[in-house]
């Protein structure tokens, strides 16, 4: 489903979407399960050794 297939979807449509599980492949679940959140951890780590936050 693209973003402008529904052009007059009501706000409910869209929250109900957020109640199911990402779809996409292995490769998505992956990048967002594993990489994304592994990369967010090593910044904040980087930026709290170099007091920088």
């Amino acid at each position: 489903m693209g973003l402008l297939d529904y052009p007059y979807r009501q706000t409910a449509n869209d929250t109900e979407g957020l109640a199911y599980p990402p779809n996409g492949g292995r490769g998505k679940l992956i990048a967002l399960g594993i990489v994304f959140p592994l990369g967010v951890l090593i910044y904040a780590a980087h930026i709290w050794i170099t007091k920088e936050a």
